[in-house]
């Protein structure tokens, strides 16, 4: 923890106030911070190790693709929140803070009417972000646990974890890599 938040307090105009960690998966750590000059929360994930199952991609370039698809989701308007690049630290992903709640905690909250919007407007949702994707001949692997969508508070859903697996549409047999992940 001290390592990350010391390397964006070198990196960055950031003032860093109540740096915290989040989570590990193995891959990745992920933190929570507020930058006292702009009184603003940020997610910051720092990715640590390659997937096991493609060593071929390097952390750089996996990273470089997220930026790339969330510049895209970001043009369509499927997600509300900013991110940024911080230009020295090429394996860090930084977002806004999104206030709100998970698609899951939403779903309980709901009624039986409200539940049926909600599932409808969700997989109109996810069938924008798959359009693009297919669009753009890009795949990555959805993470589509209920968790990694936010609700924010002006009750819009927003992906916030996409699963980092880059795979090219148009190369010879993407199907096999799609599957072997």
């Amino acid at each position: 923890t001290f390592l990350v938040k010391k390397s964006i307090k070198l990196n960055s105009d950031y003032k860093i106030s109540h740096f915290q960690f989040k989570s590990f998966n193995g891959r990745t750590a992920s933190f929570i911070f507020n930058d006292k000059k702009n009184n603003q929360k940020f997610f910051l994930k720092k990715f640590i190790h390659k997937d096991k199952g493609h060593l071929e991609i390097e952390i750089t370039d996996i990273v470089k693709k997220k930026y790339d698809f969330l510049y895209k989701l970001k043009k369509e308007n499927l997600i509300s929140y900013n991110f940024y690049k911080l230009d020295n630290l090429n394996n860090f992903y930084l977002r806004d803070y999104i206030d709100g709640y998970t698609l899951l905690s939403y779903f309980k909250r709901s009624d039986d009417k409200n539940f049926k919007i909600i599932i409808s407007n969700t997989l109109e949702y996810i069938n924008k972000i798959i359009f693009l994707m297919r669009k753009n001949n890009l795949f990555y692997s959805l993470d589509l646990h209920l968790e990694n969508f936010i609700i924010d508070n002006n009750e819009q859903i927003n992906i916030i974890d996409l699963d980092l697996v880059y795979i090219n549409l148009e190369t010879k047999n993407y199907e096999i890599n799609l599957i072997t992940k």
